[in-house]
């Protein structure tokens, strides 16, 4: 890819008191990737406030102005410099009025949080904390043997072993290889990764990423007026200018699990083989004593993908405390048509952290190659584990994976593991559900992935039928969700879905049994039809009916282990249409 020179933006902004720094706080990661606790979480780069409606901080203009007063206050309190959060575009309708503002290290931010919430000038006032990610480069082993055979998580037959460990069990993975002959991606999709930027030369990820139509490059011209000048491959929100290269590894580890160049013969294969990646830098190497991401820099990072053309978000960091400015950016991103999949930590503790326990967004948890919840991850602390609690989604596999790194071109030996490696499985999935069909919202995406997923195949203690705060709705499985969305497509396509509680089904012992609903007409025999996700007709049977009474259908074994369409067919037309995995 072209290299383009850095550019760094100079928006003057009336100060308060203070000279302007258009700053993105120092962030790290923990040597063990934790997500923060209370305490640590304080160590914040400031605060962030919300300007009501109608308030400003001009000075000179004739409404309601808060200058006098947030200049006093900072004076008081230590606060100061000042900067409004992006976007600057006037054609953005991204929230507006947000500040960010610095507060001497020798002084409580808290103190100055309490006083801008009691002016009567902002909506909100929080401080600007910090999200670490969910994982981390550890240092580097050496299998027996590597490439693609090594990516259990996409097919896991149980022959692998792990530095001796025999640790790995038959279909514990996402069922990857089948879905590839379903659904392969489309470079018109756009998947944004809010990490610690990306190496956009590694081999892996070569000619994938997405370059900004309207943007003249190295011509230090805002030619977009989005607020950015020559960004032309994304944005590096920590240094504040247009390199988001990786200093780390951590992002372009998380990348390469959503699309690694696949059939080049070197290296791995990611879930999505065709989608453009959205560089955005949250997180540097250089910056390792606090805690990760600033609120700050995800807002901006948030709203740059959605006004951008970012289908898909991955964000494999987190932090225990809420943040109302993040959760306005990802409000807005999601209105505009975004999914948004956030890994839930690695404390093996409940609840999840956040962004992850927001309910707009996907929450993805870790599995080990048995199927089992993650418990203590490899290269970290005993102690460790994959986060649960109410507000978890779905689980995928996220230990024991090797990666590709961001210094070393040519090496595939090293493994790790954290739910952030299991997020950017589900966001490869919904990367691929909006190539199958671009108008699906987050909602319909977030539906499919979870009706999906593998039920009951961890921990019978913890993974219980239906959703559990351990695994959520199940684990991925990548099949279902392409062949599930492919046949939902069809169906749309032809207006033939109608609602899918129509008709009760239940699978047992390779048996279908069926229950019409009262409404039903029973004059008739009805006809009962089973097609695979290509549309063939398996099944046809004509059974007698009647209301609220199972009709018994045994299925052949050649339509096993799949998903298919179930449809009924009345005297008056009537019919039901559900797909339903059949085992």
């Amino acid at each position: 890819m072209k290299e383009h020179a850095v550019r760094k933006n100079c928006f003057p902004l009336r100060m308060l008191f203070l000279p302007v720094l258009l700053l993105c706080g120092p962030v790290s990661v923990r040597a063990d990737s934790r997500a923060p606790h209370e305490s640590d979480a304080l160590a914040s780069a400031g605060i962030l406030a919300k300007l009501k409606t109608g308030v400003s901080l001009n000075a000179r203009t004739g409404g309601e102005s808060a200058f006098a007063v947030l200049d006093a206050l900072n004076r008081r309190y230590g606060g100061g410099p000042v900067r409004k959060l992006r976007p600057w575009s006037p054609s953005s309708t991204a929230p507006r009025g947000l500040i960010q503002v610095t507060v001497s290290p020798a002084r409580d931010p808290r103190a100055l949080v309490k006083a801008y919430s009691e002016s009567g000038h902002f909506e909100y006032a929080e401080l600007n904390r910090r999200c670490a990610p969910h994982a981390l480069a550890a240092d580097t082993i050496r299998p027996n043997d590597y490439n693609f055979f090594a990516q259990w998580q996409m097919f896991n037959d149980g022959g692998n072993n792990f530095e001796g460990r025999d640790i790995f069990e038959d279909d514990a993975d996402i069922d990857m290889t089948e879905a590839w002959a379903y659904a392969q991606g489309d470079s018109a999709v756009i998947v944004a990764i809010i990490d610690s930027g990306c190496k956009r030369n590694h081999p892996e990820l070569a000619g994938r990423f997405w370059t900004n139509p309207g943007e003249i490059p190295d011509n230090n011209i805002d030619d977009d007026g989005n607020g950015y000048i020559d960004d032309m491959v994304g944005w590096d929100f920590v240094d504040d200018d247009n390199d988001p290269e990786d200093t780390l590894g951590h992002g372009t580890a998380v990348a390469g699990f959503l699309a690694c160049n696949a059939n080049n013969e070197i290296g791995f294969a990611g879930v999505d083989w065709n989608c453009r990646l959205m560089a955005l830098k949250v997180v540097t190497a250089d910056t390792l004593q606090n805690e990760g991401a600033t609120f700050a820099a995800m807002y901006e990072a948030i709203i740059y993908a959605a006004d951008n053309g970012a289908h898909v978000i991955n964000m494999s960091l987190g932090n225990p405390v809420r943040s109302r400015t993040v959760e306005d950016a990802i409000d807005y991103a999601v209105a505009r048509n975004v999914t948004i999949v956030v890994s839930a930590g690695n404390d093996n503790d409940t609840p999840i952290s956040f962004p992850a326990r927001y309910s707009k967004v996907i929450a993805v948890g870790s599995t080990d190659p048995d199927d089992t919840r993650t418990i203590s991850f490899l290269h970290k602390s005993e102690d460790s584990g994959s986060n649960y609690g109410d507000a978890l989604d779905i689980v995928a596999p996220g230990n024991f994976v090797y990666f590709i790194q961001h210094d070393n071109d040519s090496a595939y030996n090293a493994a790790s593991g954290g739910t952030s490696y299991s997020a950017p499985l589900v966001a490869g999935v919904a990367s691929l559900l909006v190539a199958q069909d671009s108008s699906r919202t987050p909602g319909e995406i977030q539906d499919i992935i979870e009706g999906s997923a593998d039920d009951q195949i961890g921990d019978p203690a913890e993974d219980t039928e239906g959703w559990d705060p351990y695994y959520g709705h199940g684990r991925l499985n990548a099949f279902g969700a392409v062949t599930y969305g492919q046949v939902l497509a069809e169906q749309k396509t032809r207006g033939r879905l109608p609602a899918r509680e129509t008709v009760r089904v239940r699978m047992q012992d390779a048996r279908f049994f069926l229950t019409l609903p009262s409404g039903w007409e029973t004059a008739r025999p009805v006809i009962v039809e089973i097609f695979d996700a290509r549309g063939r007709r398996c099944i046809q049977r004509r059974i007698a009916a009647a209301h609220h009474r199972e009709r018994t259908i045994p299925l052949p074994p050649s339509i096993l282990r799949s998903l298919h369409v179930l449809r009924v067919r009345g005297t008056r037309e009537s019919f039901a249409a559900k797909v339903l995995t059949v085992r």
